[in-house]
């Protein structure tokens, strides 16, 4: 796909014709690789990031800011914020925020072996980064206290269990930005817990692998019904919190010759928001290509096109696990 500035352009037509990625080159390690791209242009760092309320703002993912590969590419919004945390080969993850609904639309960042070893100890917090007002308010109690809900627990977009490693970060994965509240016996606790421990073994057999997950509260040109949680004391901010209807991930990994890019591969689940009886997702896996058409975003935009036509056509969870 065509990397775009500014808005994002309309997402391609379902492509079903690949089942498989290709393979490529011997992948050689990030880190050695380009530094995860060369620290490539570390220029992308919060200072270009910084929070604009009043208008339309353009979100991370324009080549031309940084060579990350799990970025998507430039939205614009009045209602967004954007963000990051770390930068370079020591980056966190970077973010899209919806301050109509208080919630990340998607979320991006680096997966690696070394990510998930260690047990750090976090509390919930709210994100330094802007307003206090445009966060939800759940940092000491969850949905069921403030809100009259407690089958919604305050499910983490970026789960604390990639970030293991290094306390500062696991701390930035427990901001209420980066939640939403999510059904807690049988979705979090089961189906989506299940899905994020596959992705963690991926990543601790492989060089990195790139993820973008995400809230959708209606697909792209839909009118669907959102429901709605009011808060429980009328002094509360916000009154009102959106309960997201799907969740889903986008998972890219690659291979190199040298600092050269020679192979991709992605995939996707795009799983509704409801109670599962099962921690078998694999009925929800599609190709990255139908994500782009339910979420109107474009993924892996600092991929060649031809690269990310084939990546994001692949429709095999198997082929993706093996590559």
């Amino acid at each position: 796909m065509k990397k775009y500035i500014g808005n994002i352009a309309a997402a391609a037509a379902l492509m079903m014709t690949v089942a498989s990625c290709g393979w490529g080159s011997t992948a050689s390690q990030e880190g050695a690789s380009a530094d995860a791209e060369k620290d490539m242009q570390s220029s992308f760092v919060n200072s270009e990031l910084v929070a604009k309320q009043d208008g339309a703002i353009k979100a991370p993912g324009m080549k031309a800011a940084s060579g990350w590969l799990e970025l998507p590419a430039s939205t614009s919004g009045k209602n967004y914020i954007s963000g990051n945390f770390g930068k370079g080969k020591n980056r966190n993850y970077s973010y899209l925020y919806d301050q109509s609904v208080y919630a990340c639309l998607w979320e991006a960042y680096p997966l690696t072996a070394s990510h998930i070893k260690g047990n750090p100890q976090s509390e919930w917090g709210f994100n330094p980064d802007f307003d206090l007002k445009k966060q939800v308010n759940v940092t000491v109690r969850s949905y069921g206290s403030n809100y009259g809900h407690s089958e919604y627990s305050r499910g983490h977009q970026v789960p604390s269990g990639d970030r293991r490693s290094n306390a500062k970060q696991n701390t930035e994965t427990y901001y209420v930005t980066n939640q939403t509240p999510q059904l807690q016996e049988k979705f979090n606790a089961t189906i989506w817990n299940q899905l994020e421990k596959d992705v963690r073994y991926i990543a601790g057999k492989t060089d990195t692998v790139y993820v973008v997950t995400g809230a959708a509260y209606q697909k792209k040109g839909r009118n669907e019904e959102v429901k709605t949680l009011k808060a429980v004391k009328s002094n509360m901010v916000p009154q009102t919190v959106s309960v997201p209807n799907y969740y889903w991930k986008v998972l890219l990994k690659v291979k190199r010759n040298g600092n050269k890019i020679t192979d991709a591969c992605a995939i996707g689940v795009w799983l509704p928001h409801k109670e599962y009886d099962t921690e078998d997702y694999s009925g929800c896996v599609v190709p990255v290509s139908t994500i782009e058409q339910y979420t109107g975003f474009d993924f892996f935009v600092n991929l060649s096109d031809d690269l990310e036509k084939v990546a994001e056509s692949n429709t095999s969870w198997t082929a993706f696990k093996k590559f």
